[in-house]
């Protein structure tokens, strides 16, 4: 995967059959998405597209880009930053990030 990743064609030369990673690296992301929905479905026991506004996907783009998008650790690192910075700012009045 990380040699598709840094270059396909180089990939290819080497014998790797890029194509088949590619789709399994499509497949494996959405069967995770897929268990993520329904474990979220099965939680909150009703689910309709309301659940889940601009604001709350601006957040997790935020998280991925404030951590860096090529690392997960990073991600993580950017979801914590932004989970926990703003309970130490609110006693200013400064709303960091608006949830609804």
């Amino acid at each position: 995967m990380r040699a598709v990743a840094d270059d396909k064609e180089v990939a290819q030369i080497c014998g790797i059959n890029s194509e088949r990673i590619i789709i399994y690296t499509f497949l494996l992301g959405s069967a995770l998405a897929g268990i993520a929905g329904s474990l979220y479905a099965h939680y909150i026991t009703y689910i309709d597209p309301s659940s889940f506004s601009i604001l709350e996907a601006i957040l997790i783009f935020s998280m991925v880009i404030i951590g860096g998008i090529a690392s997960n650790k990073g991600a993580i690192l950017g979801a914590v930053i932004l989970i926990l910075l703003p309970e130490p700012l609110r006693f200013i009045g400064f709303p960091l990030l608006i949830y609804y």
